[in-house]
């Protein structure tokens, strides 16, 4: 509801199930493929993606690695955790973490990111909700995050959001 979106689903009893997500689209046409924006300076930033829904996380890993980021998703905040903590211990930490706040099971996402910022307090986290009303998107620099950006958006706005919360640039409206 958050985003401008519904969910419509039926059962009967020795049929099945079958369900029906309406999300609304972005505004303007799709990019293609030969279109995508490529960052020169994105190249080599490492950035963990983490969102729940599988309809947001794979195009936006899809489309920010052909932009020139280095993108590893996980699907929850305690995916996150245990994939930043083992980055931290091979020296590989990532230049940015882009966190969803509502996830299944575990650990919520503004949860995550205090903890990863206690394992790293230079963690750059970018908060990524539809959630118009959650108090992180209020002010979420003092929940820890570098940078806001709310659904729905485009990878070009995300990808401009990530490097300016990365080369501490002041924030524009991201959506």
């Amino acid at each position: 509801r958050g985003a401008g979106g519904r969910m419509r689903g039926e059962c009967e009893a020795g049929s099945g199930t079958s369900g029906e997500v309406l999300r609304p689209a972005a505004a303007g046409a799709a990019p293609s493929e030969d279109q995508a924006e490529h960052h020169p300076v994105a190249a080599g930033c490492r950035v963990l993606l983490v969102d729940g829904d599988v309809t947001v996380r794979m195009p936006l890993e899809t489309a920010l690695s052909r932009a020139g980021f280095h993108v590893v998703a996980a699907v929850g905040g305690s995916e996150a955790l245990a994939l930043y903590e083992s980055a931290l211990s091979r020296g590989a930490r990532y230049d940015a973490v882009v966190m969803d706040l509502t996830m299944p099971g575990g650990i919520s996402g503004d949860a995550a990111m205090a903890r990863i910022r206690e394992l790293d307090p230079e963690a750059c986290g970018i908060v990524a909700s539809g959630y118009h009303d959650a108090p992180v998107l209020a002010d979420h620099r003092r929940f820890g995050f570098r940078g806001l950006i709310t659904k729905p958006f485009t990878a070009e706005q995300l990808a401009q959001v990530i490097l300016r919360a990365l080369h501490g640039q002041p924030e524009e409206d991201a959506a």
